[in-house]
């Protein structure tokens, strides 16, 4: 794939291949477990040995399945699209049928033209069904195997790794992987999910590294992340892709962002007024 890659183990019999991704002093170990009906039906990611913090590997590897998935299964996304894009056809068709009700009991005109609206509804559903077949017809399973390494080996190790937070321009991972009681300032433990205590073996697992990721895919720390979306303008946009910025945490409007702020500005006034009279 590339010099950040190195081929650990590649068994016919068996249909796994084992890489190591690494880039300076982090690394990460994937298996892929090839099935008999490959590709049409989608290869297993498992990630192995790593020290990366270990939400973003999780999520890394729910990212391939999924890539994975629509690989052996070009039509699921068809199918998923079409079923979104009727959900709100048929608010429009349930408001329609109000219309054609209570358009006998007002003028022939009004019945009318609720008829008419619910036959051009009814030729796009129609048209809709008719061209999701064409794609489901014409979609064949894909080789998807070098794809989904190339993600995690360029998309998520070297990307995740190398990469500094564009908010304070220092990198977003320390030099070295930390482990348990060698935490960055501001750092926390984070528990293992079998005792609820910090596995002091496991650097990925024992330390929460202070960075956050954006539905965009690109990272930040999440102190810079957390005072930055506190401060106008609230239009954010990612400074890696210029996509704006969306996050769970940060999820309300702009408007409500913008008010928000203007009344922490208004207390903070108030309190420099009040100081001021009392000479402090």
């Amino acid at each position: 794939i590339n010099s950040n890659c190195k081929l650990l183990q590649a068994a016919a019999t068996t249909g796994d291949v084992r890489i190591m991704a690494s880039t300076g002093k982090y690394r990460c170990e994937f298996l892929f477990s090839i099935p008999p009906g490959y590709p049409g039906e989608p290869v297993a990611t498992t990630a192995l040995h790593h020290n990366f913090p270990q939400e973003f590997v999780t999520s890394w590897v729910a990212q391939a399945k999924a890539r994975a998935e629509l690989k052996a299964d070009p039509g699921r996304s068809s199918t998923a699209a079409a079923s979104s894009a009727r959900l709100p056809t048929g608010r429009a068709g349930a408001g329609t049928s109000e219309k054609v009700r209570k358009g006998a009991m007002q003028s022939d005109s009004s019945a009318r033209m609720a008829s008419k609206l619910m036959h051009e509804l009814n030729e796009r559903t129609q048209e809709e069904e008719r061209r999701r077949s064409e794609r489901l017809s014409t979609s064949e399973p894909q080789p998807h195997l070098h794809e989904i390494a190339l993600y995690l080996v360029r998309d998520c190790v070297c990307q995740l790794a190398g990469a500094s937070c564009r908010l304070c321009n220092e990198s977003l991972l320390p030099e070295t992987p930390l482990r348990s009681g060698k935490r960055p300032a501001g750092a926390v433990r984070a528990a293992s999910a079998a005792d609820g205590k910090p596995d002091r073996d496991d650097p990925a697992v024992a330390v929460d590294y202070g960075i956050d990721r954006l539905v965009c895919g690109h990272y930040y720390h999440d102190k810079c992340l957390a005072e930055w979306m506190m401060n106008p303008p609230f239009d954010k946009k990612c400074h890696v892709c210029s996509q704006p910025v969306r996050h769970h945490k940060y999820s309300e409007s702009a408007e409500k962002l913008e008010a928000r702020w203007a009344k922490r500005q208004e207390r903070l006034r108030e309190m420099d007024e009040v100081a001021s009279l009392m000479g402090l």
